[in-house]
């Protein structure tokens, strides 16, 4: 293994101090806060008088932390590589001729 002056000697940390306490404290306050942040979630869903955006907004929020995020899903295209003449049967170059995908040289 090639040793940089970014690589840790086995056993060391490369956090010696762990998590600052600031984040830890401000955690715990935000999950303190959690049954008020739920309640006042839920009464924006509920108020009619709500802006819709502040209603739908709201809604989401409630569901995604009770239900979960729904999963989103994810299109590929790839493009495979060329295989060489060798390795393809003589089906597949028949219909590449047929198709002229393939320009044969002149005899």
């Amino acid at each position: 293994m090639l040793i940089t002056h970014t690589t840790w000697a086995k056993g060391q940390s490369g956090n010696p101090g762990g998590r600052p306490r600031i984040l830890e404290a401000v955690s715990d306050i935000a999950r303190e806060s959690t049954t008020l942040a739920i309640e006042t979630l839920r009464s924006i869903a509920a108020d009619t008088d709500a802006p819709h955006a502040a209603r739908v907004s709201a809604a989401k929020a409630l569901l995604d932390r009770g239900w979960g995020k729904p999963l989103q899903g994810v299109a590929m295209m790839t493009k495979s590589a060329p295989r060489g003449v060798r390795e393809m049967s003589d089906g597949e170059l028949m219909a590449m001729i047929e198709k002229k995908v393939v320009r044969l040289p002149a005899s």
